[in-house]
């Protein structure tokens, strides 16, 4: 009996054994392959996750380098405007010699010309745009449109001035006037954001106090067809008056010696912005090819140094820029930078020379109020100043519930104004 109940025991046992070793070799194991499957399948899933994340950050970098190239673009073209028609630079010539008070007595326009230049210089830029005609990517392709420059097109003949291609238009004016109102006519020119170049200046006496003057101006431009229908880049706002009795077109119309026709435009009437070192615009963030939220400018940069000083950024939530300012071997130097690009590198390293504007250092921080409660974009800027001067920092139109501009003094000589 006890010999049976043993046998049935280790007959349980050899079945339950046999039961185990099939399972083994036929589900378990399957189970473990399934199993490391699923591990590498999630390794690989998790790899191609942080891929895609690093793609949408790019893509979205993508956007706002567009805007910030956008931007650059029109800075160029301020200076080199896409196009400049005669009619327009008379109204530049006549506004200067309106304001200096210099006669002129005659004035001749030449030809548009193309600038020739060999191997480098606007030949690349032109060769840059002709690459442009095989931009395959929409996106691109509409940021390029939005921007100015044409896509896809076909090669201009050579008879047409190729966008990218420089020219120059050619006035010569004769004038009359004391001393002091032709160097008031030449600082003005100087002055304007576009470039133009004063060449052959000739001065003779022409009789007690008065000076007889003879000179060409060259307007100098980039052609960009595309750009120029978008609109002026020489920044005049002028009214045409209605036709009167005059025999010269440099004088003013009888009765409108105060009603003149041109003048510069200047958002920041109530602040004389040519006595700030520094000056920054802070707008709300757009999802479109619209500007950058944060534009900063140093307006006091000394003449020797090279570059354009402004930088952009954007960002839907803070734009963190920073500002540093010192002054080394009796010169006041600078850096400056956002998330994005600094000036005068985007290292951060290098700094560049400055003049100031007055016994203080000044910036001028112009806001703008909140358009709706999704609106939180605005800049956060830590300054430091380790130079003799008082850094003052006058912040106007912000919104006053909830302001778009923080600023962080990084040393004690700075001041804050809200206005």
């Amino acid at each position: 009996m006890e010999s049976i109940v043993k046998n049935k025991r280790v007959m349980v046992l050899v079945v339950l054994g046999m039961v185990f070793a099939v399972y083994y070799s036929t589900i378990y194991r399957k189970q473990l392959k399934g199993i490391d499957l699923l591990r590498q399948t999630i390794t690989s899933y998790n790899e191609i996750l942080e891929i895609n994340e690093e793609i949408i950050t790019r893509v979205e970098l993508i956007d706002v380098h567009l805007k910030i190239i956008n931007e650059r673009v029109n800075d160029i073209r301020l200076v080199l405007p896409p196009e400049i028609n005669q009619d327009e630079a008379l109204i530049i010539i006549q506004n200067a010699a309106y304001k200096s008070g210099l006669k002129i007595d005659n004035i001749r326009f030449f030809e548009i010309e193309k600038l020739e230049f060999g191997g480098d210089g606007f030949t690349q830029i032109s060769n840059g745009i002709e690459d442009l005609r095989i931009i395959t990517n929409e996106k691109i392709s509409k940021a390029m449109e939005f921007i100015g420059f044409r896509v896809n097109e076909d090669t201009p003949s050579e008879d047409d001035f190729i966008d990218g291609e420089g020219y120059s238009l050619k006035t010569n004016v004769s004038a009359n006037g004391t001393s002091s109102e032709l160097m008031s006519f030449l600082n003005i020119i100087n002055d304007i954001q576009n470039k133009v170049v004063v060449e052959g200046l000739r001065v003779d006496n022409s009789n007690e106090n008065q000076l007889s003057a003879n000179f060409d101006l060259v307007f100098y431009g980039i052609t960009d067809k595309n750009a120029a229908k978008k609109g002026s880049y020489l920044n005049l706002s002028w009214t045409p008056q209605k036709p009167g009795e005059k025999n010269n077109i440099f004088m003013s119309y009888d009765g409108a010696d105060n009603y003149f026709i041109a003048d510069y435009v200047d958002n920041n009437d109530s602040f004389n912005v040519n006595k700030y070192d520094f000056t920054m615009r802070v707008i709300p963030f757009t999802q479109s090819m619209g500007p950058p939220s944060v534009s900063m400018v140093l307006k006091s940069l000394d003449l020797s140094q090279e570059g354009i000083p402004v930088v952009y950024g954007d960002s839907s939530e803070q734009e963190k820029v920073e500002l540093y300012i010192d002054k080394i071997d009796g010169q006041y130097m600078c850096k400056f930078k956002t998330t994005y690009e600094g000036f005068p590198g985007n290292g951060f390293f290098d700094m560049a020379v400055f003049n100031p504007s007055g016994n203080q250092l000044r910036m001028l921080i112009d806001s703008t109020t909140r358009v709706s409660n999704e609106d939180i974009s605005g800049v956060s800027i830590s300054i430091t100043n380790n130079s003799d001067k008082t850094f003052i920092v006058d912040v106007i139109n912000d919104d006053l519930i909830r302001p778009r501009v923080t600023i962080n003094r990084m040393t004690e000589n700075i001041r804050v104004n809200y206005n």
